[in-house]
């Protein structure tokens, strides 16, 4: 855009967001609205990248059920290496799903008994969502990296996995380890130098 101008009473700034003084609460009291846009918008980004691992995962198990070693003539499935990166891929992917629940439940639990939300937990779940993202990441890498010479194929949903959960893996939003930053200071006491969360 050329020349807009955006007046000052249509921002908001992030040390605002950062104090939970949300001009739109006044006007929405759920509390949905109660809840910090650091720790909602990171949400926002790794959901969308364990959606992107379960789908890897459940093709994976598909792709597999029909392979068979051109040399012994075994079937895929029965290797138990394609079964232990098919496990820890499925564990990974799970852990970062409950993780995510479990801490909107509890944002939740908290907006609505009309309780703020500490630094120390909001810090927490800005770790666990750059977190989730790292071990959905994880998890598609290691079913790529199972799935042979097929896997780089265009046409393989796997490689639209691999390649779609590394794109949302660059977002700095999931970084582990500034998000590592954000989580440690508190828990060491220490003041926050980021206020994104």
């Amino acid at each position: 855009m050329k020349e807009a101008f955006v007046p000052e009473y249509r921002t908001h700034s992030y040390l605002e967001a950062f104090h939970l003084r949300n001009p739109g609460a006044v006007v929405n009291d759920g509390p949905l609205y109660r809840l910090p846009f650091g720790s909602i918008f990171p949400n926002s980004i790794s959901a969308p990248a364990i959606g992107v691992a379960l789908g890897a995962l459940e093709a994976f198990r598909e792709q597999s059920q029909g392979r068979v070693n051109l040399r012994d003539g075994s079937r895929l499935t029965e290797d138990p290496f394609t079964q232990f990166r098919l496990a820890e891929s499925a564990a990974e992917v799970s852990s970062a799903y409950d993780r995510m629940r479990g801490n909107m439940s509890e944002m939740m639990a908290m907006a609505s008994a009309g309780k703020e939300i500490p630094l120390t937990r909001r810090a927490r779940y800005r770790w666990d969502s750059a977190k989730a993202v790292d071990w959905s990441m994880r998890a598609v890498d290691r079913l790529m990296e199972a799935s042979g010479g097929r896997g780089i194929f265009l046409s393989n949903p796997i490689q639209r996995a691999w390649r779609d959960i590394h794109a949302m893996r660059a977002h700095i939003g999931n970084n582990p380890e500034r998000a590592a930053a954000v989580f440690g200071r508190p828990e060491f006491g220490l003041p926050p130098t980021d206020i994104r969360f």
